[in-house]
């Protein structure tokens, strides 16, 4: 009898493993090995919108100013679909891209629209760094996203110009500053902050993508606004 009770209890052993196996193969197979992905949300609809890859929901509701997790891909290609969604629940597809990806290589998506077409959505693609600084340093890059600044922009760490001339709608490449140092964006050629960031948020050997974005017009919403977006895996 114990023989049959010691048999019956490693079969429930063995199941438990073979289920727990299947559910993390299931979520492997949405999500598998292969190059990573991740977004930035900086198009201000006033509503959250839906995200796909390759017609699997990856995230049911993405807000302004916000970023996702990494999302591996299996692939070398693949879409991403965003869409809205109306009171009645029905969602509209507002912006569809098709992309290639490579093996351990990770990339930001921006996603952006026009202040005078905020229906006019688009993604702007960046190469990411995820290897980490020395000690007492951090990474960082900026993403001009404010669509009616109209300048490019320059990034002053400790008094000195460590990134310069970042044209509206693109990204910097990343640079190497000390950790823990006050960070101010002004417009190229000029000395006047237009934001800043103090030195809480940038810790030793992080990495970081900074985003200006919103209305650069006073008194218009969503305001300008400088956002700090780890890119730690």
């Amino acid at each position: 009898m114990r023989k049959l009770l010691g048999i019956f209890f490693l079969g429930l052993i063995f199941a438990n493993i073979t289920v727990g196996c299947s559910r993390d193969y299931e979520a492997d197979e949405q999500f598998p090995q292969g190059g990573d992905f991740k977004i930035i949300n900086s198009a201000n609809l006033g509503l959250p919108l839906a995200i796909y890859f390759n017609e699997n929901r990856i995230i049911e509701q993405s807000l302004y100013n916000t970023q996702t997790s990494y999302f591996r891909v299996k692939n070398t290609s693949g879409t991403i679909n965003v869409s809205t969604s109306t009171n009645e629940g029905v969602e509209n597809n507002v912006l569809s891209i098709n992309d290639t990806y490579e093996l351990n290589k990770n990339v930001t998506y921006f996603l952006v629209n026009s202040i005078t077409n905020p229906s006019s959505l688009t993604f702007i693609k960046a190469n990411d760094d995820v290897a980490a600084p020395d000690y007492d340093k951090a990474k960082i890059r900026i993403a001009n996203l404010s669509s009616n600044l109209g300048s490019n922009i320059d990034v002053i760490v400790g008094g000195q110009v460590v990134i310069s001339n970042v044209a509206p709608n693109s990204v910097s490449e990343f640079v190497t500053v000390k950790s823990r140092t006050a960070v101010n964006v002004v417009k190229t050629g000029t000395t006047t902050t237009l934001k800043s960031l103090g030195t809480t948020n940038f810790l030793s050997t992080g990495i970081y993508t900074l985003v200006l974005n919103g209305n650069a017009a006073t008194g218009a919403t969503p305001a300008l606004a400088l956002a700090s977006f780890s890119n730690a895996k």
